[in-house]
């Protein structure tokens, strides 16, 4: 039989259910009757359910975890790449009962990107602070609970989307790495 997996606060899903929303979606049709989906952008959609399809597979045999799928959706203005991320929250939410902010997030470095996905700031997601951080008792107090929070809700999230990469310095990068390696490490 096929394995399923049920997370703690989503819904029974399997790989069958993945492909086959995926395939629905291959078939959908615009008020022209036109493909409502460019190829490439169903392509994307089809490596994660590529993904989640090995991870259901990975949890079922008891087979290590392999490591993080590191991908990079590129294009210019107008070509569709908001759309992914609009099918892949489709995807989580009607397939896997997933919510933003507990499984998965989308953030992006401008609060006016972050509020068109409906998703956060990468410095409030990952409680980094852009202004640097106090030296102060009370300050450090506070900042601990903060990062506490942070951690646990980190923690519960299976994926993470970084829309407008290009604006992320590598300096913010390397700090986003640093703190997800320490939250997964603890």
């Amino acid at each position: 039989s096929e394995m399923c997996i049920r997370d703690s606060v989503g819904k029974k899903y399997s790989a069958s259910d993945l492909h086959a929303w995926l395939e629905k979606k291959r078939w959908e049709k615009n008020d022209d009757g036109k493909p409502q989906w460019k190829e490439a952008q169903l392509e994307m959609v089809e490596i994660i359910v590529r993904r989640m399809s090995e991870e259901l597979s990975e949890h079922d045999t008891g087979a290590p975890v392999t490591d993080p799928l590191l991908w990079l959706l590129h294009g210019g203005p107008g070509t569709g790449k908001s759309e992914v991320l609009k099918l892949v929250k489709e995807l989580f939410r009607e397939v896997c009962g997933w919510e933003m902010d507990l499984n998965y997030q989308m953030v992006a470095l401008q609060a006016v990107m972050a509020q068109l996905l409906d998703g956060d700031t990468i410095h409030h997601a990952l409680g980094i602070n852009p202004f640097g951080t106090k030296k102060d008792a009370t300050s450090a107090q506070k900042a601990s609970q903060r990062q506490a929070d942070v951690a646990q809700r980190v923690h519960q999230w299976r994926w993470l989307f970084i829309d407008e990469i290009s604006m992320v310095s590598a300096k913010l990068l390397a700090e986003m790495d640093l703190k997800l390696r320490g939250i997964m490490s603890d």
